[in-house]
This record gives C-alpha cells, sequence and structure tokens, in this order.
C-alpha cells in the first residue's frame, strides 16, 4: 500500500510537471513576434493560469459529479506547480527589468504598480511557505487560508495582465486565457449554487 501510494505521488508531481512543460512550449510557440526573453517570461506566467484554473475548477466538478472526484488528489500538485511557475515568472520578469532596454516594446510602467507588487509579494509569500518548516509554523490552517485565498489573486491578477485595451489587441492566447477563467468561474458559481439549494431542501 504504501508503495503504491509513493509511485501515485510522483505520478501525480511528474505529470503535472510534464503538462506545465507542454502548456509552457505552446505558449512560447503562440507568441513568434515577441523577444525570447519576453516569450518565456509570459509563457510561464499563462501556465501558472491555466493549472490555477484547473485547481480551481477540480473541487466544484467534483461536488456536481462524482465522476471528478478521482481528481481530488491532483489539487496539491496542480496547486504546488501553479505556484513554482508564478515563481519562475517572477524570477524571469526580475531579469527583464534589468535588461529592460533590450526587451523591444517592454515598459517598466507596465508591470512596475501597487497591485503587481502586492501579487508579487504574495507568491514570494507562497512559495517560502511550500516548504515544511514555514508551513508548519503558520498551522495547517494559516497555510490552507493562506494558499486558497493567494490563488484567487494570482488568478487575478495575472487574468488582469491578460485583458486587453482594445479587441484589436485581443491575440489567441489571451483569448484562451480568458475563456479558461470563464469556464472555471461558471463551474465554482454553479456548484456554489447547487449546493446552496441542497442546504435549503427540507431532509
Amino acid at each position: 500500500m504504501f508503495r503504491r501510494n509513493l509511485f501515485n505521488w510522483r505520478r501525480r508531481h511528474l505529470s503535472v510537471i510534464i503538462l506545465g512543460i507542454y502548456i509552457t512550449l505552446g505558449f512560447v510557440a503562440s507568441r513568434p513576434e515577441l523577444s525570447p526573453m519576453h516569450q518565456w517570461n509570459r509563457a510561464f506566467g499563462d501556465s501558472s493560469i491555466i493549472l490555477i484554473a484547473i485547481t480551481m475548477a477540480v473541487g466544484p466538478l467534483s461536488r456536481l459529479s462524482a465522476a471528478f472526484k478521482a481528481l481530488l488528489p491532483w489539487r496539491r500538485e496542480l496547486g504546488i506547480y501553479s505556484i513554482i511557475f508564478a515563481g519562475i515568472h517572477t524570477a524571469h520578469l526580475g531579469l527583464i527589468l534589468m535588461r529592460v532596454n533590450h526587451v523591444e516594446g517592454f515598459e517598466t510602467a507596465d508591470v512596475v504598480n501597487l497591485y503587481g507588487s502586492f501579487v508579487y509579494a504574495i507568491i514570494l509569500v507562497m512559495l517560502i511557505t511550500s516548504f515544511d518548516g514555514p508551513a508548519r509554523a503558520i498551522g495547517r490552517k494559516g497555510w490552507k487560508g493562506l494558499h486558497k485565498t493567494g490563488l484567487f489573486v494570482l488568478f487575478g491578477g495575472f487574468l488582469s495582465s491578460q485583458l486587453p485595451k482594445s479587441l484589436d489587441q485581443l491575440d489567441f492566447a489571451n483569448g484562451v486565457l480568458v475563456a479558461l477563467a470563464a469556464v472555471a468561474l461558471v463551474i465554482r458559481i454553479t456548484a456554489f449554487l447547487v449546493r446552496y439549494r441542497a442546504k435549503g431542501q427540507p431532509q
């Protein structure tokens, strides 16, 4: 039993890593007009959005249909690697800011703002508390509250960066991410309404 659980744990980690890599490579290929540094930075951020969206949708889907309950054990790995990919995006962004004059069409004002700084601070805190020591220090309840709230903050922060100023600026990758976000939110709202109605019905 222990070996089987260990294998499942390793398989989930490996599967999510492979999924994240494929998503990242897909986003890199979808933006050939950008410089390589900017391509990879955007790709890691976009991959993080998708992993967060899947993480947010798994729980509600399992409440809507028992067929999705098998996905519940995957939420931890999906959440972990969504944070890791967001962390890579953040570190990469720091390199871009150091070389901003060498990246065509990139302006510091696009990322240096109060809300953006708050999102990146949340990423740093979530990365630190992903290790066993800091996680134990804040307790199980504190860790769960921080990471659950943090996922929503990351999701909202990265998603807001995908919204174009006009429809003419909407590219395929932006459209996919916005559509995926809408689907994830609809799933969560639907699950909430179903659960709310079930509570209101007499036993």
